[in-house]
């Protein structure tokens, strides 16, 4: 599975300068996520290393994934 549907249960927000970027990045904790795909990695990076999230670019993501068959 490539997704899971979480329910937000906590609010720590705002983060980070767009407020969109922070749900994004609140269902990414919450959801236990590894990996936060996104075009924006100079806004997310600073806020997702207290986390231990990856952020990648979707290029970068695509090429993990081929790399991984």
């Amino acid at each position: 599975m490539v997704s899971t549907p979480i329910r937000i249960s906590y609010l720590w927000r705002p983060v980070l300068a767009d407020p969109g970027d922070d749900l994004v990045l609140e269902t990414a904790v919450n959801g236990r996520a590894d990996v936060v795909v996104t075009f924006n990695r100079r806004h997310f990076e600073p806020a997702a290393a207290p986390f231990g999230l990856e952020i990648l670019a979707p290029a970068d993501a695509v090429r993990r994934l081929e790399n991984r068959s």
